[in-house]
């Protein structure tokens, strides 16, 4: 449950656009985690750094985002959505994890964000699986190609994966 209520400032017809949220965690060992995992659920558009770099984006354009940035469209908080990150970012000491959450826009009714993070070792479990994709690169825009290539690594503890299907609407391709 949302427990936390935000000021949306002086003018109902004028809301703050963007709220931004910080959390400072300490890592003693970051080499022990083969990556990381990152889930959110939030309302409108999120975008979340580790240490200062992006590390997770949805529901917003490409490109800088400042105060101003309206999220891409309006939609409601649903489940967490779940994105692995390479846990290369992590540092020994002390790490910040922050997010900016952005309204689509000034008359929005609402506000969500809720953010959850682990590490992942291999240790975890044998059925630890991840699939990276490397290519196209990550937020890069592609304008009516003929084809695409799709590039990806895919690693499991249990054993060796073998095969990696695409799909999109639920349709191989």
């Amino acid at each position: 449950d949302i427990a936390t209520t935000l000021s949306f400032g002086s003018d109902s017809q004028n809301k703050h656009l963007t709220y931004y949220f910080r959390k400072s965690f300490t890592a003693t060992n970051p080499g022990q985690f083969t990556n990381l995992r990152l889930g959110v659920r939030f309302d409108d558009g999120v975008v979340v750094y580790l240490n200062g770099g992006e590390i997770y984006r949805n529901n917003m354009p490409a490109g800088a985002v400042t105060h101003l940035t309206q999220a891409s469209s309006a939609m409601e908080a649903g489940d967490y959505l779940e994105q692995t990150i390479s846990a290369g970012s992590l540092v020994a000491g002390e790490n910040i994890l922050s997010a900016e959450v952005h309204q689509a826009n000034r008359t929005s009714s609402d506000i969500a964000f809720d953010l959850r993070f682990d590490g992942l070792t291999a240790a975890a479990g044998a059925s630890f699986s991840t699939v990276y994709i490397t290519a196209p690169s990550a937020n890069q825009t592609l304008l009516n190609p003929a084809s695409v290539a799709i590039s990806a690594v895919a690693r499991r503890t249990a054993a060796t994966a073998s095969r990696v299907d695409f799909l999109v609407d639920g349709v191989k391709i």
